[in-house]
């Protein structure tokens, strides 16, 4: 229901006049609002699977934000990081399926990981410049933005399938396991501030000198999906399991569409499903990693729940050869 209510008010703003900037008005500010907040809302809806209508990548109507622009505020950077990710998550289309169109995307991507990039380094300047005693609560808020910015450079980075004829790269990120690492030891730091948790929490600026009760369910994208990103696509045997362990941490345990306990339990499934078929002890050396063939490619989770028998529904798709898929009910 949700999905279907963000896909529907995606139409209504793609297709929506928004008035000329000489023509503010209370009801213009508004309309500004609902338009960063369903921008934002759409990273979750593409990463579960659910693209926005067609018009909404044609529209100009998301916040814009110039790669070479100097960071005003930590909203300003949280806007200039979501167009950056919605950006990232177009779907990968290759014309004619060529390797002239697989060199056109791969460029395509390289582009994205070098404004993520810059931004990173914008973000740096922006709190040597203006942020030079940050509270925890704005430390807080920029180190989920840092981690999201990590899932958007991995995203960019193994999209693009190896040739025009196979689109399935799961191998493609075992180069990630730095940038896996850096997501771990950013969320250790997040675990850390959680007594000063605020809610900034949802990823939005606060007053500093504000402090609230922790949230137990947020909104917005916060650390959960990385988290989940992470055990379910690094095959390193410790970057992973510590990902795992790390969803039972977080706080709040609900962040939009992700419940981290729900995910804890499917990425257990996951890593014991792939490292089964391994002849011996999974270790660091990457040659006793689960080969592509054994690694789980897609995972469809039920949009229903079993809460009172704590069971959820998935579909799992492998593909040993031939592609398969089974459902499994994951107990969490």
């Amino acid at each position: 229901m949700a999905l279907n209510h963000l896909q529907s008010g995606l139409g209504i703003l793609c297709a929506h006049e928004v008035p000329p900037i000489d023509d503010r008005s209370e009801l213009s500010d508004i309309n500004d609002q609902l338009v960063r907040a369903f921008y934002r809302l759409s990273i979750q809806s593409s990463l579960v699977g659910r693209q926005p209508p067609a018009s909404f990548h044609r529209s100009s109507k998301g916040p814009s934000s110039s790669a070479k622009a100097i960071f005003t505020s930590l909203t300003d950077a949280r806007e200039s990081l979501t167009s950056l990710f919605v950006k990232s998550l177009r779907p990968t289309h290759l014309e004619g399926n060529s390797d002239a169109a697989l060199d056109e995307e791969r460029s395509r991507r390289a582009g994205y990981i070098f404004q993520l990039q810059e931004w990173n380094s914008r973000l740096g300047l922006f709190m040597i410049d203006c942020l030079p005693n940050p509270s925890p609560q704005d430390m807080r808020v920029i180190r989920i933005m840092r981690i999201q910015s990590l899932v958007a450079s991995i995203w960019n980075a193994t999209t693009v399938p190896s040739s025009a004829e196979d689109f399935s790269h799961e191998c493609a990120f075992d180069s990630c396991v730095a940038e896996f690492d850096k997501i771990l030891s950013l969320a250790i730091l997040c675990f850390d501030d959680d007594d000063t948790t605020t809610s900034a929490s949802t990823l939005s600026s606060s007053d500093s000198s504000a402090t609230y009760p922790a949230p137990s369910f947020s909104l917005e994208m916060g650390i959960i999906f990385a988290l989940y990103f992470t055990a379910i696509k690094c095959r390193s045997p410790d970057t992973r399991r510590r990902a795992s362990y790390f969803l039972s941490q977080v706080n709040p345990q609900r962040e939009g569409m992700w419940d981290a306990m729900v995910l804890r339990a499917i990425s257990q499934y996951v890593v014991e499903f792939e490292e089964s078929g391994c002849l011996g002890s999974v270790t660091v050396d990457p040659e006793t990693w689960p080969l592509e063939e054994q690694r789980i490619h897609g995972i469809y989770i039920d949009p229903h729940c079993d809460l009172q028998g704590r069971v959820q529904k998935v579909t799992f798709v492998w593909r040993p050869g031939v592609w398969r898929d089974w459902e499994k009910n994951i107990k969490f």
